[in-house]
């Protein structure tokens, strides 16, 4: 890796929790480890933000952070993951953790809990769900320890033979597991633990078929019908859905939600644009194509990483939302619009959810033989102005 590289990563680390002043960064030899990369290319990387006042070096203590790095002069958490697969919190030195040789010893009157560790460099909201746990964690005096669901970069997963062999070296005392890679881990799980695993939460920040109990998601099809309703209730009559599909995310129950409701608003205009993948690839062209061909007068955005693209394209052709066209997005709080007061929004808050799913969690581990439900987290409704009442 290039030393500007280095550096940029180091930048990125420096602007997310848990860093911030005073926090100790883990030894030059540990960093070099971690990271794959020479212990003299780590000084060099780590000399340019001493210069620049970021950290500061104590001799015979270690590395400490001065002040934390502005997360807009940040490189993009995409080009982050597509360099490396180490998390923030691996490079600083955890405060819980003191050394006895190669050892970690653990205070063990805390809890460990499990979550994995990618997600963090997945979406903002599954960043913004991830700080939410470890932030819980640590008030209640608790030790999230992130687990590694790939083997390589965001593509390839562990066997559950493999991600079993990491449980076992560091065992939790309850887990909190992706719904979607529920079957993976339980079998890992049972593995690990000689088929009788601790306590665990799943969780979703979507609607999607249970995989695990409990289960804890945002009803997003919930917001989706919301949504719809008020552009109704405001006289749209060719209201269109954008939304998304990838491996993980089926489009298919919100494309049945959006025709139930359609139907039984008693409209017949129904069209539906699915991107592949929270980037949005081809947003622009289907956009355009959609107003050429069969023109909304109101678009349902069930996604808002494609809200950007969206208001650019509306500029573009000049439509103003609340004027010329009726928008009403869902959003997650600290996410795509967290400084756009004005888009007519259903929203969740992933952070706040994140801590719901460890209160559940915890609850799990101190009754272990009572029986739990799944929850379904509601969006809020925020009226904004890019909707008005249709004459």
């Amino acid at each position: 890796m290039k030393r500007d590289e280095l550096i940029g990563l180091f930048e990125f680390f420096l602007s997310q929790p848990p860093c911030r002043g005073g926090v100790r960064l883990r030894s030059e030899p540990d960093l070099a480890c971690i990271l794959g990369e020479s212990r003299q290319k780590i000084r060099r990387a780590l000399d340019d933000l001493v210069e620049r006042g970021f950290i500061s070096r104590c001799r015979g203590s270690g590395t400490f952070v001065r002040k934390v790095f502005p997360e807009q002069k940040a490189p993009p958490r995409e080009m982050v993951a597509a360099r490396t697969r180490v998390l923030p919190d691996q490079i600083f030195q955890p405060a819980c953790e003191t050394h006895s040789g190669d050892a970690i010893q653990f205070d063990g009157q805390r809890l460990r809990i499990g979550l994995p560790a990618e997600i963090r460099l997945l979406t903002r909201t599954n960043c913004n769900f991830y700080d939410g746990v470890v932030l819980s964690l640590s008030e209640a005096g608790h030790i999230p320890v992130p687990y590694r669901e790939y083997q390589q970069g965001l593509e390839v997963f562990k066997t559950a033979e493999e991600l079993a062999e990491e449980l076992r070296r560091a065992p939790c005392d309850g887990y909190i597991v992706e719904n979607a890679w529920a079957e993976n881990f339980n079998a890992a799980a049972r593995l690990a633990f000689d088929g009788n695993p601790p306590p665990m939460v799943y969780y979703w920040t979507g609607s999607v078929p249970i995989s695990g109990e409990p289960l804890i998601q945002f009803d997003t099809n919930e917001a989706l019908h919301r949504g719809l309703l008020k552009l109704v209730e405001a006289g749209y009559r060719r209201i269109a859905l954008v939304t998304m599909e990838d491996i993980v995310h089926g489009s298919q129950p919100e494309r049945r939600c959006y025709s139930w409701t359609i139907q039984r608003a008693g409209l017949d205009y129904e069209e539906v644009i699915t991107l592949p993948g929270p980037l949005g690839a081809g947003l622009a062209i289907s956009l355009r194509a959609l107003f050429e061909r069969n023109p909304p007068d109101a678009l349902y955005i069930a996604d808002d990483h494609f809200l950007p693209g969206c208001a650019d394209l509306l500029r573009a052709r000049g439509l103003v939302p609340g004027r010329d066209i009726g928008v009403v997005t869902l959003a997650n709080r600290g996410g795509e619009i967290a400084d756009i007061e004005e888009w007519s929004r259903l929203e969740f808050d992933p952070a706040r959810f994140g801590a719901f799913t460890v209160e559940i969690l915890l609850q799990r581990i101190r009754t272990p033989d009572a029986p739990f439900g799944g929850f379904s987290c509601q969006a809020s409704w925020k009226q904004g102005t890019t909707i008005k009442q249709k004459e």
